[in-house]
């Protein structure tokens, strides 16, 4: 073999195993970065839990998600919630809230991404439904 087609097919080998690798991690997403951004003890032993979550950058703002559930270890939040989905998405961690006779009211400040009528959670490993009524003042 010619010194010049060893080099070509050790140049063509490099970029293959390069794009390889480059490209592999462009479709894997980055894991959430979670916080707990407030916690509010409702009654029954439930929580009404708000994480922030900063995966952008300058382009993509702050989310703000809102959970109802049992007493969650702040160190594992992302874990702990993975499996969960919030009954409210904002850009707003300022809301109010109130509990009355099985019903979550929230009335978040700012902008509503998504919000459902019901909360679903875990309680001692039973999935539980409760109502949420969502107001919203924007600012």
């Amino acid at each position: 073999m010619r010194k010049s087609t060893v080099i070509s097919a050790a140049i063509i080998v490099g970029l293959i195993v390069f794009a390889t690798l480059y490209f592999s991690q462009l479709g894997k997403s980055t894991a959430p970065n979670v916080t707990i951004a407030a916690v509010q003890p409702i009654g029954n032993d439930l929580y009404l839990y708000v994480t922030q979550t900063n995966n952008g950058g300058a382009t993509v703002p702050m989310a703000y998600r809102y959970y109802i559930g049992e007493e969650i270890d702040p160190r594992s939040i992302d874990i702990q919630l993975n499996h969960e989905e919030p009954f409210i998405v904002s850009n707003s961690e300022r809301f109010t809230w109130g509990y009355a006779s099985g019903e979550v009211t929230v009335n978040v400040t700012g902008r509503l991404y998504d919000f459902k009528s019901s909360a679903s959670y875990l309680k001692k490993g039973i999935r539980n439904h409760m109502p949420v009524r969502v107001l919203n003042t924007p600012h």
